[in-house]
C-alpha cells in the first residue's frame, strides 16, 4: 500500500484543539436516551494505520483529508512518502525469507506440540 507517514505536533495547553484532533483521529461516543452512538475516527478507516502517538500511515486519498483538517486547524505537520505491506495476524504468516532478513525479528518461536 502506497501512501504517507504523517506526524504532527500540537501544544498540549490548547485543550480545545487537542480535543478536536482527538475526536477526528479516534472518534467519539454520544449517549442519548440510554442509547450509545459511536462515531468512527479517521484512524479506524481501512486506508489508515495508526503507528503511534501523533503518527499515522495514510493512503494518498486519505492524506488529502488529513492534510486539509490539519491545515484548517493550524496544526504543524510533516508528511513523508512511504509504503506499507499487509497487516500480519501472527508471525506464522511470514515466510522464512522475511524472518531471515530480520523483518519481524521480534517474533517469539513457539514450541512444537508433541
Amino acid at each position: 500500500m502506497q501512501g504517507f507517514i504523517v506526524t504532527w505536533d500540537v501544544d498540549s495547553r490548547d485543550a480545545s484543539l487537542c480535543g478536536r484532533l482527538s475526536r477526528f483521529v479516534f472518534g467519539y461516543e454520544v449517549k442519548k436516551n440510554d442509547k450509545v452512538y459511536r462515531y468512527q475516527g479517521f484512524a479506524e478507516r481501512k486506508e489508515v494505520r495508526y503507528l503511534g502517538q501523533s503518527v499515522l500511515f495514510v493512503t494518498e486519498d486519505a492524506f488529502r483529508e488529513l492534510d486539509s483538517f490539519l491545515h484548517f486547524h493550524g496544526v504543524d505537520h510533516v508528511a513523508a512518502k512511504a509504503a506499507m505491506g499487509p497487516i500480519m495476524n501472527s508471525c506464522a504468516e511470514l515466510d522464512s525469507t522475511s524472518m531471515e532478513e530480520g523483518i519481524m525479528d521480534n517474533c517469539a518461536e513457539t514450541p512444537e506440540s508433541e
